[in-house]
Order: structure tokens, then C-alpha cells, then sequence
């Protein structure tokens, strides 16, 4: 968005100094705050290990190691509080966390395959491999919806049904792409036609 770390741009989303959060996990903590859209796309979560790590192959493993996770992040709250074996070390960026996996400073990081194959794409980050199929429901397709500031609840209805009135072949399209800041802006522009049209 504009370079700030998770953790400062949800508070400022808490405040209404940022309109629409275009991509975010509901959780109650968050629904005290912002006003929410329908679930609009479900992105499997992924762990990121280093090449050299031949132990972790899924959830069940991290018991006892040290998994990175991005301050403010919804998943990062599910590992401390539901996983207290895991000893999570806390960073600003998504970056920062696979740059530690990649260095050794962490065993593994958990993220959204969306996200992940993002930062791989735009950043070289050297000795990294993902492991799918996680069988923790904790962690499987959460879905991500659209999120307002509480006191503007007629934003959320508004661009719920611009979602609603999205054919079936522009939802494909955007979900086709994954999910990269280039497709958020372009959902945010379709939807914003929608709107005004």
C-alpha cells in the first residue's frame, strides 16, 4: 500500500484514516473496528522452509520451532495463541520474515500462497521452498474480504454489491491472477466502475 508495516496500516484502518482495506482476514478483534464484505476469494495458506530443512512437512511439525510471522497478521495471532509449542519470532514485512527463513534465523513461516508467490516473484530470496497441503484448519483457505472503517458500514453495503454485480467471467479473470497489488488496484477499479456506473 504504501510501505508501512502490517501492524500501522490495519491501526490506521481502525482510526478511518484508510478507506477500504481491499485484501484482509476477518477475525472478531477486527469486526469491532471495520465493517465487512462477503468473502471473495479463499487463498491457501503455505509453509516456507529453507531448502536444507528436511523435518517440517506440514503443521504437526513446527511444534518446538521457530516460525516467523509478520506483526499484526491474523495468522500470526492463531500461531501464538492456539500453537503456544511454536515459538514465534515476530517481523515487520513479509520480506523480512522469508529473508530469516532464508538465513536460518527461523525454521519456517506460514502465509498465504498469494502472498507468497508475490514477494518470491519481486524479491530475490535465495534457499526457500513451499510446503502446501497444510492440515491445520487453522491455517486452510481463509477467505479475505473487503473491510471499512465501522463508521462507514454503507461503503461495505455499497461495495458488496458492486461485488454482487460482477459477472461470473470478471470474477474468474481477477481471481485467475492470484493476489499481487497490480490485481488489487484492478479490483478496486472494477469495482469503483461498478459503483458509479
Amino acid at each position: 500500500m504504501n510501505g508501512l508495516p502490517w501492524k500501522d496500516l490495519i491501526q490506521q484502518a481502525y482510526e478511518g484514516r484508510i478507506d477500504v482495506m481491499p485484501a484482509i482476514y476477518k477475525s472478531e478483534e477486527r469486526e469491532m473496528h471495520l465493517a465487512f464484505t462477503p468473502d471473495y476469494y479463499a487463498n491457501p495458506s503455505v509453509i516456507v522452509v529453507n531448502t536444507v530443512n528436511s523435518d517440517i512437512k506440514g503443521v504437526s511439525d513446527l511444534s518446538g520451532k521457530r516460525v516467523a510471522g509478520v506483526n499484526g497478521f491474523l495468522i500470526t495471532s492463531v500461531l501464538k495463541n492456539d500453537f503456544p509449542q511454536v515459538k514465534v519470532v515476530e517481523f515487520d514485512t513479509v520480506v523480512e520474515c522469508m529473508k530469516a527463513v532464508s538465513l536460518g534465523k527461523v525454521d519456517a513461516y506460514i502465509d498465504s500462497i498469494g502472498l507468497v508467490s508475490f514477494t518470491l516473484e519481486n524479491n530475490f530470496i535465495p534457499n526457500l521452498k513451499v510446503i502446501g497441503n497444510l492440515e491445520n484448519e487453522r491455517f486452510s483457505n481463509p477467505p479475505l474480504h473487503m473491510a471499512v472503517p465501522r463508521d462507514r458500514e454503507i461503503l461495505a453495503v455499497m461495495l458488496t454489491k458492486a461485488m454482487k454485480d460482477l459477472s461470473r467471467l470478471e470474477k474468474n479473470q481477477l481471481n485467475k491472477n492470484g493476489l499481487n497489488s497490480r490485481v488489487t488496484k484492478n479490483r478496486l477499479s472494477l469495482l469503483k466502475s461498478r459503483l458509479n456506473g
